[in-house]
């Protein structure tokens, strides 16, 4: 018997029909007709990837991150980037310093209008690979324990008022990585972002990444002004950024970018506002205005 069985489309970019063929209660073939483009469990944050479930921190059996009965449902989040959300919330948490007992790997992290926590580790230095984050709240959210991504396109999420400071560094692997960071928050990095490509970019898409080196990458890799609203702060001299720019530091917006000092040894590189003319150049200690246009 051949019956039509219309999918839903609920989870379809695009619906369609398979006809199933039945002997025997058996399905003998299937042929599926049009084009087929199935998103299952794809959220935006996620980088357009499929994730696991959100594992809910509550640390009622201490800090340990591996430990089962420090999550709601006891069961910690599956050690693989492509496994489970971390989420770290006001609900019901008996402390806020989860801690690495090893080195582990996650899907994201997501601070979920929650702010005050501290990822540390134990021992020596252990490192958190992931491919997502999400931190809102007003305040500050930190990572003692080194950040690593070694997927390519991912985004990362700071919402305004949010500072997430990352003291463990930032390690990007692999080579033609692309991290974007967008939500109007502050990304805070200590040292340059690290990793071995020169192919490495951090787009600042909205919101501010703030790094505590001379230059944004310890190797390779450069930052990407591709939003009105992104704004990159160095610790160096206004001298220092400005011969960066076109180079370490590349404006995608088009409307060249200005340079000033922000005190305390900080220099901001930040997307020139309207009006803005050609070639406005300002000396005097404070700052320097370029307008400078993509080659």
């Amino acid at each position: 018997m051949i019956v039509d069985t219309p999918f839903p489309t609920a989870n379809l970019t695009m619906g369609f029909k398979a006809k199933l063929q039945r002997e025997g209660g058996r399905i003998m073939k299937i042929q599926t007709i049009g084009i087929v483009l199935i998103a299952v469990a794809v959220t935006a944050w996620s980088g357009g990837q499929a994730f696991g479930a959100t594992k809910t921190w509550d640390g009622s059996e201490g800090t340990a991150w591996s430990n089962g009965l420090n999550w709601v449902g006891d069961s910690a989040p599956t050690d693989s980037d492509w496994g489970d959300i971390a989420r770290f919330a006001e609900t019901s948490p008996a402390n806020k310093t989860p801690s690495l007992t090893a080195s582990r790997k996650v899907q994201g992290i997501l601070f979920d209008n929650s702010t005050g926590w501290t990822i540390g580790y134990d021992g020596a230095t252990k490192v958190l690979t992931l491919r997502t984050i999400s931190s809102s709240g007003s305040g500050t959210n930190t990572a003692t324990a080194q950040l690593k991504t070694y997927q390519g396109n991912l985004t990362w999420t700071v919402s305004t008022g949010n500072t997430l400071a990352l003291d463990g560094g930032l390690y990007q692997d692999g080579s033609n990585r692309v991290l974007t960071l967008t939500g109007g928050g502050t990304l805070s990095v200590t040292g340059k972002i690290d990793g071995y490509s020169s192919t490495l970019i951090t787009n600042v898409a909205d919101g501010v990444l703030k790094i505590s080196g001379s230059t944004p990458y310890a190797s390779g890799g450069s930052v990407h002004i591709t939003g009105e609203t992104g704004v990159l702060q160095l610790q160096t001299t206004v001298a220092g950024a400005t011969a960066l720019i076109g180079t370490k530091i590349v404006d995608d917006v088009g409307k060249g970018l200005s340079v000033t000092d922000i005190g305390g040894g900080y220099a901001q590189i930040a997307v020139i506002p309207e009006p803005a003319t050609l070639a406005l150049l300002t000396l005097g200690g404070l700052g320097v205005l370029l307008r400078r246009r993509r080659a």
